[in-house]
């Protein structure tokens, strides 16, 4: 029987490949340390916000499916919150200064109001003291002319003419104050007037803001 020529070839084949798993062994036995460069498929997706915030509500859970355009989560952002609070903090504040002017206004109401009654009390006063006094100017204008034509004839003292004469001049001086005063109350009713007009004119605005 001839000797079989495979035997020895298949011999070589397995030494060789028994030399190669024990190197391989070695070698990797040896290093576990040892990095290796190269491209891992994966389903895995790492996700992050383009801006800072607290997740305030996460719809997903780890492990599940997603798809391209699905909302994960909601963030209430850091930035907005801090706008938020300076706008809600503004807005109490304008609302406290709406409130203090709304007070002012009414305050001013009431006071020009008051001002307008009293000066109209004053103007009616003035107006009265205004007519007595013009009342007791003719009065003295006549008893003046009576006893100027007495004196010419003689028929009156010149005390008497000279008395006459002085109260035609007391009646003329009460007659002008009286009408001076008239004027001046008058004329603070006016101002009053245009207070309330003022007042009125604030009020329509403030109702219009």
């Amino acid at each position: 029987m001839k000797p079989s020529l495979r035997s020895p070839r298949r011999l070589a084949v397995i030494a060789a490949v028994l030399l190669v798993l024990g190197g391989l062994y070695y070698f990797f036995g040896r290093n576990p340390g040892l990095e290796l460069t190269g491209v891992v498929a994966t389903d895995t997706v790492i996700v992050s916000s383009e801006i800072p915030g607290r997740i305030e509500q996460l719809l997903v859970r780890e492990g599940d499916a997603v798809q391209a355009g699905q909302l994960v989560a909601t963030i209430q952002a850091a930035e907005p919150q801090a706008d938020l609070s300076f706008y809600e903090s503004s807005a109490s504040q304008s609302a406290a200064l709406a409130a203090q002017a709304a007070a002012d206004l009414k305050y001013q109401e009431q006071f020009t109001e008051s001002q307008i009654r009293l000066a109209t009390a004053n103007l009616e006063s003035a107006r009265a003291q205004a007519a007595a006094a013009g009342a007791d100017l003719e009065q003295a204008a006549s008893t003046f002319r009576r006893t100027d034509e007495l004196r010419r004839t003689g028929a009156v003292s010149g005390e008497t003419f000279d008395l006459a004469k002085n109260t035609l001049a007391a009646a003329t001086a009460r007659r002008d104050a009286a009408v001076t005063q008239a004027a001046a109350a008058e004329a603070a009713l006016g101002s009053a007037t245009a207070g309330r007009n003022q007042v009125e004119a604030r009020r329509a605005s403030v109702k219009a803001a």
